[in-house]
């Protein structure tokens, strides 16, 4: 079974370089930059080029003219820009829909960045380790943002997300270390696995639309200290809040059913917590290491407690106070 499937997978992947190259063999230049051709359609994609790596600045546009035909540019194909360590900037035209896997991947001169109106799609580590840039607004208009599109992006520090967006994808700002502004939208409904996961921000004001804080969301965010939790918050995933060292207190909303796994596990500044009244279940080692811990209110709708919900160091046990409504 192993052999036919690496044998399949092989033959998978050769099939796939086959297919860029000839894609790449085929493609026009317009100025600077080449293109992919869609004839039926009349659209094009940014191709990737060998010729990119020395640039400093470029501007893609939205619309090309090849032999007096027309093309919207809709697309930044996947690597376009791959480690081009020189690129200080890029403007993309209206009418760009998606930018590619690894598009600019470890570009780490990269600091400004002005994304189309038109931009619906930011797929996986698009902008990864783009160590220089400082700042990003999204359009509004973006929809979906894939795992680590914008990880380890050490120098951004203040982020504006879009609109439009309902759903925030998972690892997309994975270790941004300086990541202390976060300017949320009024529709986002839920934040994805390990988002926001070792960011530096000291304070968080959730948008009052959001029901779900997914796993890791907010892990190793050793900085945070205050968090704003909305009414229509639900559900708080597994190690949502895990070591978040410095944070001293939470108020959680009414509407919440579900504390996860770990979620606020070894949170070592948190005193205490009061458990609204609906609440139903609190996975192991919810509160594990909340070694300043002393008090909890538990309500009477609470169906499932897990084993090590309040386990800490012995000697620190005696001071606890848990009190049933």
């Amino acid at each position: 079974m192993s052999y036919f499937y690496n044998v399949v997978r092989m033959s998978a992947v050769g099939a796939f370089m086959v297919a860029a190259l000839s894609a790449y063999a085929e493609s026009v230049q317009v100025g600077e930059l080449f293109y992919d051709l869609n004839e039926a359609d009349g659209t094009a994609s940014l191709a990737r080029s060998a010729t990119y790596t020395g640039m400093t600045n470029v501007n893609i546009p939205g619309e090309i003219t090849v032999d007096g035909n027309e093309y919207t540019v809709t697309s930044v194909a996947q690597q376009a820009f791959r480690e081009c360590k020189s690129l200080e900037s890029v403007t993309m035209g209206e009418g760009i829909a998606t930018i590619g896997a690894w598009a600019f991947y470890k570009c780490s001169a990269l600091t400004e960045v002005q994304f189309p109106s038109t931009l619906t799609y930011v797929m996986g580590s698009a902008f990864s380790n783009c160590t220089a840039i400082p700042a990003l607004v999204l359009p509004d208009n973006l929809k979906k943002v894939d795992s680590y599109a914008f990880g380890t992006c050490k120098a951004l520090a203040e982020v504006t997300l879009p609109k439009e967006m309902e759903t925030l994808g998972g690892y997309a700002f994975y270790s941004c270390g300086k990541l202390s502004t976060i300017h949320f939208n009024a529709a986002l409904d839920s934040i994805g696995e390990n988002t926001f996961y070792g960011c530096g921000m000291t304070a968080v004001e959730l948008p009052e639309s959001l029901r779900a804080i997914g796993a890791g969301a907010f892990s190793n965010c050793t900085k945070l200290a205050e968090i704003s939790l909305p009414q229509s918050l639900v559900k708080i995933g597994d190690q949502a809040f895990f070591r978040c060292s410095a944070l001293t207190g939470i108020q959680l909303p009414d509407g919440i059913r579900t504390l996860g796994m770990a979620a606020f596990y070894e949170c070592t500044s948190l005193a205490d917590v009061a458990l609204p009244e609906g609440i139903t279940t609190i996975d192991s080692n919810c509160f594990y290491g909340c070694t300043s811990f002393r008090s909890m209110s538990v309500p009477a709708s609470i169906t499932t407690i897990s084993n090590g919900m309040l386990m800490q160091e012995e000697s620190q046990e005696s001071d606890r106070k848990i009190t049933a409504m």
